[in-house]
């Protein structure tokens, strides 16, 4: 929580040095916001790894197959991405490319998510028929 609330510091700081910036220069308002956004994502990343080492914990406690829990964290990881993509080319001022963005991210997240939903399909089929 101390680190959400200090991030979002940051963030209401750089949203209104970006607001003064951008009368001088829309491009450095958008590089300061650009540098902002990166240094939390370097922050928050840091607390991804416990999270990581939960998933294979429990992956290894409960015999599932990794089959099921790679496609989870990839597809967890272009919806981050994409999120974060698109909100800067928003910013940017490029609405189509934004859009694009989550449009390409939410296909890429179902082609990721396949593999689990053949093994759901796999369990009905089985379930069905034996």
């Amino acid at each position: 929580m101390d680190v959400f609330l200090k991030l979002s510091v940051l963030f209401l700081l750089c949203a209104l040095i970006c607001t003064i910036v951008k009368k001088a220069g829309q491009e450095y308002a958008m590089l300061l916001c650009v540098c902002c956004a990166l240094f939390a994502a370097g922050v928050a990343v840091n607390y991804l790894s416990p999270v990581i080492r939960f998933l294979q914990r429990l992956q290894s406690v409960s015999g599932v197959n990794s089959v099921i829990f790679a496609p989870l964290l990839k597809t967890a990881a272009i919806g981050f991405l994409t999120q974060m993509t698109a909100s800067v080319c928003a910013d940017a001022g490029q609405q189509a490319m934004a859009k694009m963005t989550e449009l390409c991210g939410s296909l890429l997240a179902l082609y990721t998510a396949l593999p689990l939903a053949e093994q759901l399909l796999q369990v009905l089929e089985e379930m069905m028929h034996g």
